[in-house]
């Protein structure tokens, strides 16, 4: 796999490929290839090329490839800048009997356009000239994603076709050269049979694939009589669960109020909830199709399905599935190539690097399988770190998930074997050495080396167990006594005012990565002990109690204001609020005290959204991005002067599915 800045240094389209040509034929002419005689069919949202000998025939599937293409062109949702082409499967005779020869090729087929931008044509023509060798045996480089998606029978997807090495993605370069960055290819199935026709490719050089334009293609599909492997695309929602079983609600309902609890671990940053989908239309038999039914909200900003495949001993989830213990973890999930973790170049990007998963089973539904996901913050990855968070972690679910075992048949709290998976650059959990006696675990477990291998199917070929011990600051910091039935978010897992009273005075930075814990972690405790900013200069450390006293707080309320109710005369006036939103600025003026609903009404009414999808954020000083969930926040957000002499707060807005 191509190192991360070696990847990023491919600059997405080369001089002039936004360009369009000014007519179809400046453009057919352009392609320089028997196009000229096809016929084309120009859309409100787009153009269709096709041979017209296919265009009247009832039964020929390039028929049917042409009445999709054209449902596309017509589709106003799909709303994005594509080149949409079709892969035909062909046969060449071999020199013996039953020896033949299949590759998929482009040329002579329907692709359709949304502009005629110079890119779209100069890619369409280089892939008339290429083709995927199909044949079992062909390398990563003859496949290529048309190849694997017609191999595996399943859909591949990429935020960024840069995320693919030259040896997964052939036409790579040349693709970001043309101005391509989202790519998909999808396999396709007559719509009575599971006979694959070919696959569909799409290239957009928009930023993303919506859920409009996947619902679009699955409507074309149908009116085409067409079908592909994927079942829906349905806007992803904790609140999906409502409409299931009522025993899978009480089980659902039961994890989502652990995660309240859980999301407070210092080392967590999102986590999902995966489960079987009984409708799954894969027609491979070591696949099973696995929908999202929880999420924090961190993740659900760059997927876009709530459905994936997965095949067993292949990636994070079909690791789990088929492992012994039914739990493992990965530190580099960037090391899965695409083909066996489907979202692995939407997690790269979003550097969700480090995961442990586990997967349950609760009594009020029998066999059905859970795999929790917890996506650790990508720190130098030490025995230490993960022995902390498994030390928050566990606890944690024996508390909350009163009717859950580990899928293996062991209860919660009986000792844990966790599968470390390896790769040949990575060895897996590397050994840190620690001062002292070590904490003891407070449920027990151990790690035990598995060596992942494509061509072994994730087959164990070393182990490697021994008892790992939580780090002296992690074990301090947890006190598993603060875990209660009623404010678990409030007195659950926090850092005790012992634990921070030796930091004062250091950047915050530091401490939170001496604490492993992050740094919005380390604020939220300081303010539950009367501390409204972290004392980082010299004179705190030599004096601790400014920051207990009274008089440190309010000397600290102009860059940190105080939650309580003693506001100065310049927080209940009005202030300038600027709010940017995508390409868009909004300024106007709001009373602080008015709160949060009201200034979302507002932002919501300027910038014409749904008030219910719309959250709101700021920069801190340490420049993290902090959701204004409350009044209280509002009153945290920091406050600039402007030339006029205004109080100024800037914000910025985002879409909850973002």
């Amino acid at each position: 796999m191509d190192d991360e800045e070696s990847v990023f240094s491919i600059l997405i389209g080369r001089e002039g490929c936004d360009d369009e040509y000014s007519s179809i034929f400046e453009f057919k002419h352009n392609l320089q290839q028997s196009c000229l005689e096809e016929e084309v069919e120009e859309f409100s949202c787009g153009c269709v090329f096709y041979d017209h000998q296919y265009s009247n025939s009832t039964t020929n599937n390039t028929s049917k490839i042409i009445t999709l293409l054209k449902h596309t062109a017509s589709d106003s949702s799909f709303g994005c800048n594509y080149l949409l082409q079709f892969w035909s499967l062909v046969q060449v005779e071999g020199q013996h009997p039953h020896h033949h020869h299949h590759y998929l090729s482009t040329s002579d087929q329907p692709f359709c356009v949304s502009h005629l931008r110079k890119g779209h044509c100069w890619y369409r023509k280089l892939s008339t000239g290429h083709v995927y060798d199909v044949d079992e045996g062909a390398e990563d480089e003859q496949l290529g994603g048309v190849g694997r998606a017609y191999r595996s029978k399943n859909p591949e997807s990429t935020p960024d076709l840069r995320l693919y090495s030259i040896h997964e993605f052939p036409l790579r370069d040349h693709a970001a050269r043309c101005g391509l960055r989202v790519y998909l290819t999808m396999p396709l199935f007559g719509l009575h049979n599971n006979q694959c026709y070919g696959v569909l490719e799409f290239l957009s050089a928009d930023a993303t694939i919506t859920r409009s334009l996947l619902s679009s293609l699955d409507q074309g599909l149908q009116i085409a009589g067409l079908k592909t492997t994927h079942t829906n695309y349905i806007p992803i929602s904790n609140d999906n669960i409502e409409k299931m079983s009522s025993c899978r609600i009480e089980a659902l309902t039961e994890i989502r109020e652990a995660f309240m609890l859980i999301t407070e671990i210092p080392q967590l940053y999102a986590a999902n909830v995966w489960i079987p989908y009984g409708k799954c239309a894969s027609i491979t038999t070591n696949t099973r199709c696995m929908e999202l039914v929880l999420f924090t909200e961190d993740v659900t900003r760059f997927m876009s399905t709530n459905q994936v495949h997965v095949q067993l001993r292949k990636g994070i989830i079909g690791t789990v599935l088929a492992s012994e213990s039914k739990s493992c973890f990965c530190r580099n999930l960037c090391e899965f190539s695409i083909a066996d973790q489907p979202l692995a170049h939407y997690e790269r990007r979003e550097r969700l690097d480090v995961c442990f998963a586990i997967c349950l089973q609760s009594s009020h539904t029998g066999d059905l399988l859970y795999v929790l996901e917890f996506y650790l913050y990508p720190t130098p990855t030490t025995d230490g770190y993960l022995a902390s968070f498994l030390n928050f972690l566990l606890p944690a679910m024996k508390q909350e998930l009163k009717t859950f075992k580990i899928a293996s048949g062991k209860q919660l709290g009986e000792e844990l074997v966790v599968e470390v998976i390896g790769f040949s650059r990575a060895t897996g959990v590397t050994s840190s050495s620690q001062s002292g006696q070590p904490q003891p675990n407070v449920f027990p477990f151990k790690f035990k080396s598995v060596q992942y291998s494509e061509d072994q199917q994730g087959k164990s070929v070393s182990y490697a167990s021994q008892t790992e011990q939580c780090s002296t600051a992690a074990a301090a910091a947890f006190d598993s006594s603060k875990i209660t039935e009623t404010g678990k978010r409030k007195s659950g897992l926090h850092l005790s005012l012992e634990v921070l009273k030796p930091h004062f005075g250091k950047k915050l930075k530091d401490v939170a990565e001496e604490l492993c814990v992050g740094r919005s972690t380390i604020k939220r405790a300081c303010r539950d002990y009367g501390i409204e900013r972290w004392p980082f200069k010299e004179k705190h450390a030599r004096n601790l109690s400014l920051v207990e006293r009274e008089s440190a707080r309010d000397s600290l309320q102009d860059m940190w204001p105080s939650r309580g109710n003693n506001l100065g005369q310049t927080e209940a006036e009005k202030v300038m609020i600027k709010v940017r939103y995508e390409e868009d600025i909004i300024r106007f003026e709001l009373c602080v005290s008015s709160g949060v609903q009201k200034l979302r009404e507002e932002v919501a009414m300027r910038l014409n959204l749904e008030m219910s999808s719309l959250k709101l954020k700021y920069f801190d000083e340490d420049n993290d991005e902090i959701l204004l969930a409350c009044d209280a926040d509002l009153q945290l957000c920091p406050k600039k002067g402007t030339k006029m002499g205004k109080t100024c707060i800037q914000l910025f807005a985002q879409l909850i599915s973002q």
